[in-house]
């Protein structure tokens, strides 16, 4: 009798461990990367707290996409290691006007990409989207999430806004999220399924604009009005992108409350540079390194590839084509290409393979007068 109690004892004392081992390296996980109540949002945003509550449960139960009913783009997309499921999402912000939310979305659809779609929007956008345009974003399995009037703010704090309302939403579902890709839903198009299955969950992917910080001046007094004279140190280094962030949702999330400890969030008017530059700064100090957050910078412009440097510094000839661009021959096409406003030949690309067709939604594009969408 006295070993069958011991035996339950040694059970239960066991479980208990295990529960408890569990539970701590989640919130361990979670709340390396710590940050200040954001009070500042009281009242100011007036949904802002539907970003945590829009709906409970896994991104599958709510967002239902018929690929029969979602209107596929025409041109030969290129996938590796196809992996994604409902539980990767990408996630963006549209605000004060709907621009390329239809062919960012039918794009990344037509790879045959399963990964939950979540738009941040406001009354402005929202407002702008046509009916028959809504009903195809929601057969498409793109969820949107209108926060109400947004305020009038600067370019460099609407910045920071977009980060801070993400990580309300991600805080809050981060349990049904494996991977995560944060786009600029205004400039972004795909031509693969981003989540290949070598794109780790444990893993943070940065993506290069292959230009030293040195050599871009606006770049380059970002880093030094942040880091002062220590800038020297760091500005040899690539820029990387601040409009994407690829990865693991635990890395991602991370990397997002780094960005928002570098400021005061009750005072976004005192913010020493852009996004950008805090996430080259996040980067290249080492805080990264000292949170053990595992991350590669992508310097192939093999998975998001950024191409205002490629096409207005460097001039690199290539095949601009939706389904056929990558850097070089003997590399990958990568499956988000990003800026691709900046190159005459990948907007009118995108008009053919992406046609608004009886949309008639206005905006379709960005940099192209609907006047010429087809």
């Amino acid at each position: 009798m006295e070993k069958m109690v011991n035996k339950y004892k040694f059970v239960f004392l066991y479980s208990g461990c295990l529960v408890f081992s569990v539970v701590f390296w989640y919130y361990f996980m979670n709340d390396q990367v710590t940050c200040s109540e954001k009070s500042f949002t009281d009242g100011y945003i007036t949904g802002y707290d539907i970003l945590s509550n829009s709906f409970q449960g896994s991104f599958s139960r709510v967002l239902k996409y018929n690929k029969k009913m979602c209107l596929m783009c025409n041109y030969s997309y290129k996938n590796y290691n196809q992996s994604s499921t409902p539980r990767d999402i990408v996630i963006s912000i549209m605000v004060m006007l709907a621009t390329n939310i239809v062919p960012a979305v039918r794009s990344l659809r037509t790879t045959g990409c399963l990964a939950s779609i979540v738009i941040i929007t406001d009354d402005s956008a929202y407002e702008s989207i046509s009916i028959p345009t809504l009903r195809l974003l929601s057969q498409c399995g793109c969820y949107l999430i209108n926060i109400g009037k947004f305020p009038d703010v600067s370019r460099r704090e609407f910045w920071a806004w977009r980060y801070l309302m993400i990580d309300k939403f991600i805080s809050t579902h981060l349990q049904y999220i494996d991977r995560i890709l944060i786009i600029d839903l205004f400039d972004t198009i795909f031509q693969g399924d981003p989540f290949c299955s070598f794109v780790s969950k444990r893993k943070l992917y940065l993506s290069s604009e292959f230009q030293a910080i040195k050599d871009c001046y606006v770049n380059n007094k970002w880093m030094e009005d942040i880091a002062g004279e220590s800038h020297k140190l760091m500005n040899h280094n690539d820029i990387i992108n601040g409009g994407t962030l690829l990865g693991g949702a635990i890395q991602v999330h991370q990397m997002i409350r780094l960005f928002i400890s570098q400021f005061n969030t009750n005072d976004l008017s005192a913010l020493k540079a852009d996004d950008q530059g805090y996430i080259n700064f996040i980067t290249y100090s080492g805080m990264l390194e000292n949170y053990s957050i595992q991350y590669e910078i992508d310097k192939l412009g093999e998975l998001i590839v950024s191409i205002n440097k490629i096409v207005a510094v460097y001039r690199i000839p290539n095949n601009f084509h939706i389904g056929e661009y990558r850097l070089k021959r003997d590399r990958r096409f990568p499956p988000v290409i990003h800026q691709f406003k900046f190159n005459a030949e990948q907007l009118l690309s995108v008009v053919r393979a992406c046609p608004r067709g009886r949309l008639k939604q206005p905006n379709y594009l960005p940099y192209l007068p609907d006047s010429l969408v087809v």
